[in-house]
């Protein structure tokens, strides 16, 4: 799970090379865009994700495997594979919990060595904290001179009391 305290401190970019770092060492790795108010990696890598077909889709309707398969697009040049979202409307987004999430990210362990998670800001909203309770491990980017310290604490100290390791 890559996260930030705040918007605009670069997690989504380091979350995409993270996953194409791992993907040219020949892994499958699949990176989720899991910010459900406001997805960034469709316009890091200039896709248009299929409406029905997103990872906010799976976690408010349910999902079966091969619907998720097929929702997954692979980015050719680098192997990558990309689980896209759109935006949901508030009441879809705040219905996200652990409950929701875990059994997609199960469903996905099945077939990939890597699952990059990229998560809307922790100090925004509680997603990340959802998402890095199902994960194995989560990362904090923090741009200097943008945060103020005890925001940055907070951040840590929920990282730190997830089951996840916090990198």
């Amino acid at each position: 799970t890559v996260t930030s305290c705040t918007e605009n401190e670069g997690k989504s970019t380091i979350a995409a090379n993270i996953a194409l770092s791992l993907a040219q060492k020949h892994h499958r790795v699949l990176l989720v865009d899991a910010d459900l108010r406001k997805p960034a990696q469709n316009l890091i890598f200039e896709a248009n994700p299929d409406p029905n077909a997103n990872f906010g889709v799976f976690l408010t309707r349910g999902f079966t495997a091969d619907a998720l398969r097929k929702s997954i697009y692979k980015h050719e040049s680098s192997g990558l594979h990309i689980l896209f979202t759109r935006a949901l409307r508030r009441k879809d987004a705040e219905s996200f919990s652990t409950a929701s999430f875990r059994p997609v990210l199960d469903a996905l362990r099945r077939s990939f060595d890597y699952i990059i998670v990229d998560t809307p800001p922790m100090a925004m909203f509680s997603d990340a904290e959802v998402i890095t309770d199902a994960s194995d491990a989560s990362i904090l980017v923090v741009r200097q001179d943008l945060v103020p310290a005890v925001t940055i604490n907070d951040s840590i100290d929920a990282l730190s009391d997830s089951p996840a390791e916090f990198l």
